[in-house]
């Protein structure tokens, strides 16, 4: 790990004063320059099912497009006074919710804190794109199902393709320094709690009131 963090570090430095390499690709970043989204091919098909691509791609554009309304997104002060006020209280039940969620496989709870700007966007671009989603449902129909995956409807398609972008396994000793210093929440928290956040998913997979995945004080901005 420490030969191949110094190889990114060098190598980020030899690019110092190059031209810039757009094709490379990296974290999605808005710029009004380029009129266009771009994103790694993996998370899109075009011949893909709506629900899916919905699902992945569309949470990731949401997500970078929420960052814009964020803690620290808002260059101009263009909020009212009450809007702030509204805005902080909004944003503190997420600080308080994200920092009361206990990793039990290293003794530690979230810092709601320091992750509230991506706990924000991750919230925010699940229902801006969900949304999208049920738009573009009622402009084309309800998709079929898919073969071999028939006993899942749409709408619960796309919540599976919203999670499965954040699938990933993760050492103890990387928990623990995301969880003290990472300025996002470790994945299966990012797929949890924004799903637990959200009626249109506890309502699509019957999850009882109350429980975990439909949970009674839900945290919501956008």
């Amino acid at each position: 790990m420490v030969y191949m963090q110094s190889y990114n570090v060098l190598r980020n430095m030899r690019s110092i004063g190059q031209p810039v390499d757009i094709t490379r690709e990296q974290m999605a970043r808005l710029t009004h320059r380029s009129k266009r989204i771009s994103r790694p091919q993996i998370q899109f098909n075009h011949n893909g099912p709506a629900a899916v691509n919905y699902g992945a791609i569309g949470s990731t554009i949401g997500h970078e497009l929420t960052h814009g309304f964020d803690d620290s997104g808002n260059l101009k002060n263009w909020f009212t006074e009450k809007a702030t006020e509204r805005f902080d209280e909004k944003a503190n039940c997420f600080i308080q919710q994200y920092s009361s969620e206990y990793v039990p496989e290293v003794d530690m709870n979230l810092n709601g804190r320091n992750t509230l700007g991506e706990n924000i966007a991750d919230n925010g671009g699940l229902r801006e794109s969900f949304r999208a989603f049920q738009t573009y449902v009622k402009t084309y129909g309800e998709p079929q199902r898919l073969p071999y995956v028939s006993q899942y409807t749409p709408q619960q398609l796309y919540f599976l393709s919203y999670a499965s972008t954040k699938c990933s396994l993760i050492r103890q000793l990387a928990l623990k320094a995301n969880i003290y210093s990472g300025s996002h929440s470790p994945n299966k928290y990012r797929v949890n709690v924004p799903l637990s956040n959200f009626q249109p998913f506890s309502d699509a997979f019957n999850c009882k009131s109350n429980s975990p995945m439909n949970r009674k004080d839900k945290c919501i901005l956008w």
